[in-house]
Order: C-alpha cells, then sequence, then structure tokens
C-alpha cells in the first residue's frame, strides 16, 4: 500500500482514494489504527505520514485473496514477459508492472 502510495500518491491531492487490500493485518491497522506489534505501528506511521504529506482521503475496503489475483500474480512473479501476458489474459491489454527504486522500501524517518 505505502509503495503505491509513493508511486501514485502525488497525483491524489485533495481526492478521496479507494485502496483494495487482501490483508486482514494492513486493514485492521489502517482502519482501526491500533497496531498488534511494533512493525505495524511503523507502517502506519509511515501510511499516514505519506496521507498527510500528500493530502488524500484513503478508504480502505478489504478484498478477498481470490479478488486480488492480478496483485497476487504480480508479487510472485517477476518476469516481464509473463507478466504482460498474465495482463492480457485478464483483460487489461496496454497495463504493465511499475517498477519502483529500492530505496523506496525503506521508511521515510525512523518511526
Amino acid at each position: 500500500v505505502i509503495l503505491c502510495i509513493r508511486l501514485w500518491g502525488p497525483k491524489w491531492a485533495g481526492m478521496r482514494i479507494v485502496i483494495y487490500c487482501d490483508n486482514d493485518s494492513v486493514c485492521d491497522t489502517i482502519v482501526y489504527q491500533k497496531p498488534k506489534d511494533l512493525a505495524m505501528q511503523q507502517l502506519l506511521r509511515e501510511f499516514l505520514f505519506w496521507v498527510c504529506k500528500l493530502n488524500f482521503f484513503p478508504v480502505l475496503e478489504k478484498i478477498g485473496t481470490k479478488d486480488n489475483h492480478i496483485a497476487d500474480f504480480i508479487s510472485r512473479n517477476h518476469d516481464p514477459d509473463d507478466i504482460e501476458k498474465y495482463f492480457i489474459s485478464c483483460g487489461h491489454p496496454g497495463q504493465s508492472r511499475a517498477v519502483v527504486p529500492l530505496d523506496w522500501f525503506n521508511f521515510q524517518a525512523d518511526w
């Protein structure tokens, strides 16, 4: 979720953005803002930092794993040709993977 915000968030200023997520822990942490461990607390702080910095209103919607098949495929298969073929087979021709800089996997601050 944070990588998506860093990638597309600058275009979301002032907008209500629906974020679809199939991870129960992530959904609960974002919705209730009561993380169960230190790692999720750090991720929540990073999430809220970007929400405030980029000035958008996130709405989290929990979806089932079967409904998240494209994201699941991409997270497990890193071959660009396979990903392109999968997009086409799912009815999304012209869609492509987004490659993000490795330093985006680091926190913005030492939370």
